[in-house]
């Protein structure tokens, strides 16, 4: 049998701390990598969502634009919403986003797989696939915020954060499909 004792003389040649440091960078480097698109498109979103609170902001609570008035009721498509300023900067603000995640994706973020197409026709698949996406973001402004009383910058949060999980699927599967 094996009898194992404690060192009596010299010094042990790992480094226990620098070992287990090494051990956990190497693990972390390898689920970075396996999980780089994933992490990148996290950072697009980020991104995007910034671009799009920005714009709502900037559209919603300044007379950049010419758009009615807060808590102007609306008739749209037969639904009275309202709020018509709160639903066209919300409009706007998502569009402008899809831009923007576009451009990030097209040259970052999915840079090294295959594109189909010319990228405007990129573009329009891009935003018809990804359509469901905004329309949750703009349904859950537009439900949360004048229904529920909740504040309309976490009423947009909430949507994003809603449409993130179809976006990561309709992406990877059918626009950027590896």
């Amino acid at each position: 049998p094996i009898i194992f004792e404690d060192r009596k003389r010299g010094k042990s040649k790992i480094a226990v701390l620098s070992y287990t440091y090494d051990t956990l960078r190497f693990a972390a480097e390898i689920f970075l990598r396996r999980r780089a698109t994933f992490v990148k498109f996290l950072i697009v979103g980020t991104i995007g969502f910034i671009v799009n609170t920005f714009a709502l902001f900037v559209l919603y609570d300044t007379s950049i634009l010419p758009l009615p008035a807060k808590s102007t009721s609306w008739n749209f498509l037969g639904l009275i919403h309202p709020d018509a300023r709160l639903f066209i900067a919300s409009v706007i603000a998502v569009e402008t986003a899809i831009v923007s995640n576009f451009l990030w994706h097209e040259n970052w973020t999915f840079r090294w797989r295959p594109k189909r197409g010319p990228a405007p026709l990129r573009f329009a698949r891009f935003n018809v696939v990804a359509i469901v996406s905004p329309i949750i973001q703009v349904a859950t402004v537009n439900i949360l915020t004048p229904f529920f009383g909740i504040y309309y910058l976490i009423s947009n949060a909430i949507g994003v954060l809603l449409g993130l999980t179809w976006n990561w699927i309709w992406n990877t599967r059918v626009i950027w499909r590896g």
